[in-house]
């Protein structure tokens, strides 16, 4: 739960701040030793896109990892979480579906575990969405490079601006990219992930 949640909360409600309590986000310990196959780097979304948000869109993210798999042959997505038929689909005839995993449903644990082993994690939300997913947090704690795809409001709660963009938030892997470069379409997206990939430690 998050202030915004809250305060819309007590304007439905009517309830005084002292009968509701704000608990933050939270996590287990984190699980550690998931090896991907193959070289890599390996990048990896966690969770579901429209089955969570009907306005979320997988598109954004499958368009900026075709941009960038056709310049890196070995680069992998990962996609872990209940996808829609529609989705599964959108992943089936996208033009590096030979670079794309699906893992389906996992674990919490083993999805923690994944995201400690990835070398990029990725965010998107609906164009609507005031605030980050959930899933943000969780990609926080990993401590891994964080790559935000698609538009809208919640970009802002995390110090993003334009459409996609790469971005950490405690790795140093991305340190060299400037919060204000404005990154307006998915091939931008993908050239600041391969330069990213090339100078990082991965390899």
């Amino acid at each position: 739960m998050n202030e915004l949640i809250d305060s819309e909360v007590a304007r439905l409600s009517g309830l005084p701040d002292r009968k509701r309590t704000v608990i933050g986000h939270f996590l287990p310990p984190r699980g550690q030793g998931y090896v991907f196959e193959g070289p890599g780097p390996h990048l990896l979304h966690s969770g579901s896109f429209s089955i969570s948000d009907p306005e979320c869109s997988i598109e954004p993210t499958l368009q900026a990892f075709a941009l960038a798999a056709k310049e890196m042959p070995a680069l992998r997505l990962h996609l872990a979480g209940r996808l829609s038929t529609s989705e599964l689909k959108a992943v089936s005839i996208s033009p590096v579906a030979n670079q794309i995993t699906l893992h389906g449903v996992v674990s919490l644990e083993q999805s923690l575990a994944m995201q400690s082993a990835a070398d990029a994690l990725i965010v998107t939300a609906a164009p609507n969405a005031p605030v980050p997913p959930g899933k943000y947090v969780e990609y926080q704690a990993a401590g891994r490079p964080i790559i935000a795809t698609g538009d809208g409001p919640w970009r802002t709660r995390i110090g993003l601006s334009g459409q996609n963009e790469v971005r950490s938030m405690r790795s140093p892997i991305l340190s060299h990219h400037s919060r204000d470069e404005g990154l307006l379409d998915a091939a931008q997206a993908a050239r600041l992930l391969l330069e990213t990939l090339q100078a990082s430690s991965w390899r």
